[in-house]
């Protein structure tokens, strides 16, 4: 915080700076952001149990006596798995907190748009002869307002799984190809 004091009336005047990353990505890149970060710890998450299985097997196999390398240190396979539990307890932790801030964001967004198309609807209603309205019942326009503006309030909260869900099973069929070859992958990826 800078103060300047070169005020005939010896007032001062102070300034204060914040970090903020909001002019290199705008008012709609938090929502990417965490879209992002969501889907990037459920990639995470099952590659820890992985990891967690792995360890514990070979834990079991050479008795717990021997080391393994895990993020680049050499533990013994009980600290490995303690290390990958409070990884995936991290994970939990930061799911929940990500999701959460995703949702409410989302059903803001909803929240404003169900507005916007309520106002278009009362607007357009506004402007129709009273002939023509004559023609429409009070319940398809009651319907048309509740419950066709709430499916694009819905819509909001989920659209991001559009490029999300691709993405995550992309990555799930490349981590079975790696684990149990590619026509087991693929058979099983086709079932779901």
């Amino acid at each position: 915080m800078n103060a300047f004091s070169g005020f005939a009336d010896g007032s001062t005047l102070n300034l204060r700076g914040m970090i903020s990353p909001d002019p290199l990505m705008g008012k709609s890149g938090y929502p990417l952001l965490l879209a992002a970060g969501e889907t990037g710890i459920r990639l995470v998450q099952p590659v820890l149990l992985k990891e967690l299985l792995r360890a514990m097997q070979d834990e079991r196999m050479d008795g717990g006596d021997a080391t393994r390398t895990f993020l680049f240190w050499d533990l013994s396979h009980v600290d490995a798995m303690v290390v990958i539990v409070a990884l995936l307890a991290f994970c939990i932790f930061a799911l929940s907190m990500v999701h959460h801030a995703l949702f409410f964001g989302n059903q803001r967004n909803g929240f404003q748009f169900r507005q916007v198309l309520t106002f278009a609807a009362n607007q357009k209603l506004l402007r129709v002869h009273g002939r023509e309205l004559s023609k429409s019942t009070t319940g398809k326009i009651v319907s048309l307002l509740s419950n066709d503006v709430a499916k694009m309030d819905r819509f909001s909260e989920f659209a991001h799984f559009l490029w999300a869900s691709p993405l995550l099973v992309a990555v799930v069929l490349v981590m079975l190809i790696r684990e149990v070859g590619a026509p087991a992958a693929l058979a099983g990826i086709l079932l779901i």
